[in-house]
C-alpha cells in the first residue's frame, strides 16, 4: 500500500471515529433530557451535525447508539486498566477493592445513561442492552469467584459469592443508594465492600 493510500485510509478511520463520536454525544445528551422514547433520529442529527441516513448507516437504530454508548462508558470507565490490575493482584480483598471501585467509576460516569436503560423496561431495544449487561457483569462475577475460590478465600460456594457480589453491585442498588439514602459514591463504594468482604471471605 503507498504512503497517499494509508494517508487516505487512516484520514477516513478518523473522520469516522469523530463522526461516531458526535453522534454519540449527542444521543446522550438528548436522551438522559428527554428519554429514549422522546428521542428522534432526526433531532440526533440535527445536534450533531450530520444527517439522518448517516446515523443509520453508522448505527442503525436508537438502540444500537445506547448500545455503543454503553461500550463507550465501559472503556472510559477504564475497562481495560481494571483487568489488568486484577492480573497484576494475586490477593482475593485486594482484588474485590479493584472491582468495586470499578463499579462505582462506571456507574458514576454513566449513571444518566443507566438510568435511561433502567426506567424504559418496555422498550425492546432497551430491555436487550440491560440483560446483555447484567450478563456480562455476571460472567465476570463468576470469574472473579472461581480464582477466589482456588484461593481458599471464599466461606460460600464459588457460585454463591457470585450471584452476591452480582447482586450487590448492580446499578439499581447504586442508585437506591445514591438517590433515596442520599449517600455519596464513595460511600456507597465503601459499603459495597465491606458488604461484599462480610459475605463472601473467611
Amino acid at each position: 500500500m503507498s504512503n497517499k493510500r494509508k494517508y487516505n485510509s487512516n484520514l477516513r478511520d478518523s473522520q469516522a471515529a469523530e463522526t461516531r463520536s458526535k453522534i454519540l454525544g449527542s444521543a446522550r445528551k438528548l436522551i438522559a433530557k428527554e428519554g429514549f422514547s422522546g428521542t428522534t433520529i432526526a433531532s440526533i442529527a440535527k445536534d450533531a451535525g450530520v444527517s439522518a441516513q448517516t446515523i443509520y448507516a453508522v448505527f442503525g437504530n436508537k438502540g444500537a447508539i445506547v448500545a455503543g454508548m454503553m461500550t463507550y462508558l465501559e472503556s472510559a470507565a477504564g475497562e481495560s486498566e481494571f483487568v489488568e490490575k486484577l492480573q497484576q493482584t494475586p490477593d482475593a480483598r485486594a482484588q474485590l477493592r479493584v472491582f468495586t471501585r470499578w463499579i462505582q467509576n462506571l456507574f458514576d460516569s454513566g449513571s444518566d445513561i443507566f438510568s435511561v436503560v433502567l426506567q424504559s423496561p418496555t422498550q425492546p431495544d432497551l430491555a436487550k442492552i440491560r440483560q446483555n449487561g447484567d450478563a456480562r457483569r455476571l460472567m465476570g462475577c463468576n470469574q472473579l469467584a472461581q480464582q477466589w475460590a482456588a484461593s481458599g478465600a471464599l466461606r460460600v460456594s464459588a457460585e454463591e459469592a457470585a450471584n452476591q457480589l452480582w447482586l450487590t453491585s448492580s446499578f439499581e442498588t447504586y442508585q437506591l443508594s445514591l438517590v433515596n439514602l442520599g449517600w455519596d459514591s464513595a460511600r456507597y463504594e465503601s459499603w459495597l465492600y465491606e458488604t461484599a468482604e462480610r459475605l463472601l471471605f473467611d
